[in-house]
């Protein structure tokens, strides 16, 4: 939602849909450019176009209508290959008519997005301090919500990242699986034993950035809080504790609530559709 994007099967997204873009698969030694096309003069305007090896790949896709006027931030996403990124003063491979590239464009036709960074020039680093299964990753849920610029660090993040990036996880059965840590069965050697966690770990140790380490069993025993507190000794983290027990705010309580309707009426909806199916 809020972006629009070409697949390397040939689709494009816009608005939660996908509609076919004709002749717009690509792959390994590819060169792909998207043209943006925001001239008011141009039966195109406001349409975004494919090209593979400075050909026409796809029509003149139209932008939703929410995202016209919006300032639109290129991203690619890829996995399982290396890719090559140009944003210098002209295509890798010329295109039948002359435009100007990211780089080139004017300052009233551009936006220039810098990232926030805290007023005493060091980040914190959250450390939740609570009993299991009681409400911490509730509570995590509402303050991420609050707090947009902190980064969840935790197993269950790492799962919803790989399932989102279509790595298929099987349902699991194991009575230890838990929110604090869940079951890794995949199937796949990098997940499941653990490489992914402690790359992870290695990298988000150098990265400033705001986050939440998750790890509500961890978090209360000594050697392992120890352990954990070390990864983020660099001078620009600040490690801080934040206790999550006792009676809680009369919000919390609303928002606990809010979700257990949500989910009660999403299973009811769910029960009468297969019903109806009957």
């Amino acid at each position: 939602d809020g972006c629009v994007c070409f697949d390397s099967e040939g689709l494009f997204h816009a608005d939660r849909k996908k509609s076919p873009a004709a002749g717009g698969r690509f792959g390994k030694d590819k060169t792909v450019g998207v043209l943006l096309n925001l001239d008011p003069k141009s039966p195109n305007a406001n349409t975004v176009s494919l090209f593979i090896k400075g050909a026409r790949a796809s029509k003149p896709m139209p932008l939703p209508e929410k995202l016209q006027g919006q300032a639109l931030f290129p991203h690619v996403s890829y996995r399982n290959v290396t890719l090559q990124v140009n944003f210098g003063p002209g295509p890798l491979t010329p295109l039948p008519f002359k435009c100007p590239m990211v780089n080139e464009a004017r300052a009233a036709d551009a936006k220039e997005a810098r990232a926030p960074k805290p007023k005493d020039g060091k980040y914190e680093i959250l450390f939740p301090v609570g009993f299991p299964d009681e409400g911490t990753f509730d509570w995590l849920d509402g303050f991420l919500e609050e707090h947009p610029d902190y980064v969840e660090l935790s197993d269950r993040k790492i799962q919803e990242w790989a399932v989102k990036s279509g790595i298929w996880k099987p349902r699991g059965n194991n009575w230890k699986h838990s929110n604090d840590k869940p079951e890794y069965n995949f199937g796949l050697q990098f997940m499941d034993d653990f490489s992914i966690r402690r790359c992870l770990n290695s990298i988000t140790s150098v990265v400033p950035r705001n986050c939440v380490v998750m790890e509500v069993k961890q978090n209360l025993t000594p050697a392992d809080r120890k352990a954990n507190l070390k990864r983020f000794k660099g001078p620009n983290f600040k490690r801080v504790a934040r206790v999550v027990m006792g009676e809680p705010a009369a919000e919390y309580k609303a928002q606990v609530h809010a979700k257990l309707l949500a989910d009660k009426q999403a299973k009811a909806e769910a029960a009468w559709r297969m019903r109806k199916l009957e």
